[in-house]
């Protein structure tokens, strides 16, 4: 298993720690506009999670979190941090309280991937290329055709963020950048259909953290009944919902999201 010491990261201001988790094929970009409302007043810690993501050897939701449980002990030893991770990083955040509950205080979960993921994808086109079993090859031939020009016009909708340059290059695809676009595909369907997520469903049953769980009710990704499933499942009424601020949320509504944050650890803190 790769070593923890290989996931590299930033650190910003001073006060309670904060570690943010991005998204999967995501990057600490994601968290920009959230840093400059929170350095002020909280310790932020970015982990690049593309190691856990894309490293060479495959491996497994698990597997990413006990080697990240591993990296906050190395760098943490001794100290409960807070922890706020959006979709996939979400899944990491949650994943990591549940298994290491002592190396983690308050939980922000924000628009956070469900355990089962692939059954609960709202969006069809998505759904159906993550389940198919596919080689390279394969995928490269559809991604050329134009149902695969399709998915990844609807993947761009979605994850577009801080890549809006090379989303709306789809169309000119090809070679070396879309033989990368299959790898990060195929990664995340091996992760996806490569774990014992009953195993997780059950372990949340008994989840214990203070946990601020934000949300977009109209989020396409994932429905509102999914993310009103997981908060019940963790049995969370801290649940704030933030029509329309899209599946990266933090990108398109941080003020609001910076706000409830600051809210949330500093009324824990004083109590």
């Amino acid at each position: 298993m790769p070593n923890q010491s290989k996931i590299a990261f930033t650190e910003k201001g001073i006060g309670p720690t904060l570690v943010l988790l991005h998204g999967y094929g995501g990057s600490v970009l994601h968290w920009e506009a959230v840093v400059q409302k929170l350095a002020a007043s909280h310790r932020l810690i970015l982990p690049n999670l593309g190691h856990l993501f894309m490293s060479k050897q495959e491996l497994s939701f698990s597997q990413q979190v006990e080697i990240f449980a591993a990296w906050l002990t190395a760098h943490f030893p001794d100290q409960k941090v807070h922890i706020a991770g959006i979709s996939y990083g979400g899944a990491l955040a949650w994943g990591v309280a549940t298994a290491f509950p002592k190396q983690v205080d308050k939980v922000i979960l924000i628009n956070p991937m469900p355990p089962s993921a692939i059954g609960a994808i709202a969006i069809p086109v998505i759904k159906q290329m993550l389940r198919l079993p596919l080689n390279t090859k394969a995928l490269y031939l559809i991604l050329r055709t134009p149902i695969g020009r399709f998915f990844l016009k609807r993947a761009s909708e979605v994850f577009r963020v801080e890549r809006a340059n090379f989303w709306d290059r789809i169309d000119d695809l090809h070679g070396r950048k879309l033989l990368f676009v299959c790898h990060v595909i195929l990664r995340f369907s091996w992760i996806l259909k490569n774990e014992n997520w009953t195993h997780w469903e059950q372990a949340l049953q008994r989840w214990s953290h203070e946990t601020l769980f934000v949300f977009d009710p109209q989020d396409t990704l994932f429905t509102k009944n999914t993310y009103l499933k997981l908060q019940k499942t963790l049995k969370i009424s801290n649940a704030i919902q933030i029509p329309g601020a899209g599946h990266q949320a933090i990108h398109f509504r941080a003020n609001e999201i910076s706000q409830l944050i600051f809210q949330f650890i500093q009324s824990q803190s004083n109590s």
